[in-house]
């Protein structure tokens, strides 16, 4: 997701009065306690951070106050631009990606010097300065059921091409009926799952049998220029996913991401394309894990920190907010919330929690292997993959424009970006 430039707008202004009771920054109204306001995009760490966030509070003589906002039923860019607009900016918040950190880099107080920044290579970082604390690392690419794969006499690490997933989705697709399967793949591409489509699935394209760091395919895009080979790679895997996709669900309006983790949940595919954000949707699944995508050759699935925990230096509590951060890092209970409770990877070399969760075990594994391609997707231009991609992608799934439209629609779109 990323985070809209900031505009004062007529909405943002009539706004001011409601936040003004409930934003960041402040000293508790008078009480001697320092109060600490968190913004938190991920719903999936919500119940482990307001747990960790008492604990702290009852440790140390500063209150911890979580608001969460994300997922598909809160804007989490329109509440932070009106916690903005009304001056109420909290004194910690979530940003994602180069626009996130570039459009709001005028109220972020680096974090340079702190303990936990020589201590991890995802830091985010500008001007040679850290400012984003890293929440955790993630990755994606397809996550399979190995039970359904074992039944079907798929070895899931041989998943490691397009040529390979075509031969096993061959595989699953006959054996439907067998194995009580709908489809091979839980995939969808409605106006709600722009965020999926627009973002992750189009990070193939741009990070695909890439090295970490490796950003030239980006660094074009942002030029206005295409690879041809790359894109044409790109609609092969995307044609790929949709041709085997259950199609109840494929092409739905809307917001149909419970739909599609229940068709994986309930055994009705054998892959969905998700990360391991969706570990607590799955937990009653023990035997998954994660596959690469099937773009090209590639053999690694996509791993980063996207997600940071960043400061407002217009905070009253900067050193305050930066303490409970580093906290987070430097104690066993903060270690706890983060990699155990709240199952994150940890983004830290001092720290080699391993995780107990599958889909996380995955990440960790590719993580510590040193195995893994980027995640490019967040530092594209400011909504152009939820705005401007995932419609194309949906169109595709529809049967709206053949492959070769797709093609020539990103095509043109990307170098709409000179």
């Amino acid at each position: 997701m990323k985070i809209k430039k900031l505009i004062k707008t007529s909405m943002a202004a009539l706004m001011t009065l409601s936040l003004v009771a409930c934003g960041g920054g402040s000293d508790d109204g008078g009480s001697d306690k320092t109060t600490i306001k968190v913004l938190n995009l991920k719903p999936e760490i919500d119940e482990a951070l307001k747990d960790y966030a008492k604990l702290y509070s009852e440790k140390n003589d500063v209150k911890v106050e979580i608001e969460t906002c994300g997922g598909s039923n809160c804007d989490y860019a329109g509440k932070l631009d009106q916690y903005i607009s009304a001056d109420k900016i909290p004194d910690i918040f979530v940003l994602e990606g180069r626009a996130g950190f570039e459009d709001n880099k005028e109220i972020l107080a680096d974090m340079e010097g702190e303990e936990w920044v020589a201590d991890t290579d995802y830091a985010y970082e500008m001007d040679g300065k850290a400012y984003g604390f890293p929440l955790g690392v993630e990755g994606f690419g397809l996550t399979y059921n190995k039970d359904i794969l074992d039944k079907a006499g798929i070895d899931p690490a041989t998943l490691t091409s397009y040529d390979a997933y075509v031969e096993a989705f061959k595989t699953l697709d006959a054996k439907k009926d067998e194995l009580g399967i709908t489809a091979p793949v839980a995939m969808a591409t409605g106006s709600g799952m722009y965020w999926v489509t627009g973002n992750h699935s189009f990070n193939s394209y741009l990070s695909g049998n890439l090295e970490i760091g490796d950003t030239h395919v980006l660094d074009e895009l942002n030029e206005g220029t295409v690879e041809a080979d790359r894109m044409s790679d790109y609609a092969d895997m995307i044609e790929l996913i949709f041709n085997n996709s259950d199609k109840t669900v494929l092409s739905a309006a809307g917001d149909q991401y419970a739909n599609q983790v229940k068709l994986f949940t309930d055994g009705k595919t054998a892959f969905i394309h998700q990360g391991n954000w969706i570990e607590g949707d799955v937990a009653d699944m023990e035997n998954i894990g994660i596959s690469p995508a099937p773009y090209g050759d590639d053999n690694a699935i996509y791993i980063s920190a996207p997600s940071y925990f960043a400061v407002s230096n217009r905070s009253k509590n900067v050193d305050a907010a930066k303490a409970f951060l580093n906290s987070i890092y430097a104690t066993e209970e903060g270690q706890n919330f983060m990699y155990v409770e709240a199952a994150s990877v940890s983004p830290f070399k001092s720290i080699d929690i391993t995780p107990t969760t599958s889909l996380a075990k995955s990440v960790h594994e590719s993580l510590v292997s040193g195995k893994g391609c980027p995640w490019n997707q967040n530092d594209m231009p400011a909504d152009f993959g939820m705005q401007k991609l995932g419609p194309v992608h949906e169109a595709f799934a529809k049967g709206e424009i053949t492959k070769d439209g797709f093609v020539e629609q990103i095509t043109k779109l990307i170098v709409g970006l000179k």
